[in-house]
């Protein structure tokens, strides 16, 4: 931190996945932290996602498709750990992705992908990538439609259940002393001479020597006029589905044609999602997004026009215009942390976000 002695409060704003997670490590680490929440932890687009943990492709070896990775590399360690503080289990699955192929310049770009991934990335004995046939496929996943030219499957491709995920997350941050304060949002951070020392909340005043803005989309509300970001976070609407089948449709995560299909149980298959840029904080559900969500869904496994929908949600991931999350000190604001921005990444940088936070912060002096 820029000329500020290592922090022994933190506050930080936002109960999501990585609010919470930050919470409990910092805590661990003898820090004393407090965390407001606007509604109940996890509300935002923590429960709003459906879980999934999605690498980047192999042949993109830029900084934060890297990072990304290397991240969902190090779930296992961070979910054991989780499990074995609170005793939960978060429904952490490796269940394998497949990605339907459309056509042969599609199909060649992720052979390249596969032979990239199989070479570098961390895998047992079996390929973690392959291109399987439409035979292969048909055997694997027989409810999918035909396919003239297969998928790529991924078998580093996971998912958890996030309702438990927080609830974990929640149970470990009480173990560990974390003053949670729920339905308290946030009203104003109060500074001095570009030092934060208090955050004004709904049910009183907080001082601080330090805060942590994990507020996701709703970031930009609360950060100070002046801050370095605060014209660079928005919100991404996102709608999904939840659907009852009568038996288990797909035994994989599937994604094509826009949409990614999760089975979470016989009878339960989770759809999502849409991305509505100019939508703003508009939770309004629409007959738009629930047709276009079946209508790809179908086209991928016929027998959902069969089913029902029984839930239909939205959410807000928080978008970065610059591309990337913003994970960091604030430039005019001497002990403002940023942790947002994260877009749809948010879930898989989880763990890479909470290390960087604690080596950020104990490196203060």
């Amino acid at each position: 931190m820029k000329g500020i002695k290592l922090p022994k409060n933190v506050t930080i704003i936002g109960a999501g996945i990585i609010g919470l997670s930050a919470a409990w490590k910092l805590a661990e680490q003898g820090f004393d932290v407090t965390v407001l929440e606007k509604g109940k932890c996890g509300s935002g687009s923590t429960t709003a996602s459906l879980g999934a943990l999605v690498p980047y492709n192999a042949s993109r070896e830029d900084e934060m498709p890297t990072l990304q990775r290397n991240s969902l590399w190090s779930y296992p360690k961070f979910i054991n750990d989780l499990h074995a503080f609170t005793g939960i289990e978060v429904g952490y699955k490796k269940a394998g992705r497949l990605q339907i192929i459309q056509n042969e310049h599609q199909k060649n770009k992720l052979q390249q992908d596969a032979d990239i991934a199989n070479e570098k990335w961390p895998h047992n004995t079996n390929k973690v990538q392959k291109i399987l046939s439409v035979d292969d496929l048909k055997i694997l996943e027989p409810e999918l439609s035909s396919t003239p030219f297969g998928a790529m499957y991924c078998q580093a491709t996971a998912y958890f259940e996030p309702k438990r995920m927080v609830a974990a997350l929640r149970s470990a941050c009480m173990k560990q002393g974390v003053d949670i304060r729920e339905n308290s949002p946030a009203v104003k951070i109060m500074e001095e001479d570009g030092v934060i020392n208090a955050v004004h909340s709904a049910t009183g005043l907080v001082t601080c020597d330090a805060v942590i803005m994990a507020a996701g989309a709703w970031s930009k509300k609360l950060l100070p006029t002046s801050s370095s970001i605060k014209e660079y976070v928005a919100p991404l609407k996102g709608q999904a589905l939840e659907i009852s089948t009568p038996k288990r449709l797909i035994n994989h995560m599937v994604r094509g044609l826009g949409v990614y299909l999760i089975q979470v149980d016989d009878k339960t298959l989770l759809l999502g999602g849409t991305k509505e840029k100019n939508a703003g904080f508009d939770e309004t559900l629409t007959e738009e997004a629930e047709g276009f969500l079946l209508t790809r869904a179908e086209q991928l496994v016929p027998a959902i026009a069969e089913c029902k929908v029984v839930k239909q949600w939205a959410g807000f991931r928080p978008y970065s215009e610059q591309g990337a999350p913003f994970i960091g000190w604030d430039n005019d604001f001497k002990n403002l942390y940023h942790a947002t921005g994260h877009a749809g990444i948010g879930l898989c940088l989880t763990p890479y976000t909470c290390q960087k936070i604690l080596e950020d912060f104990k490196s203060c002096k």
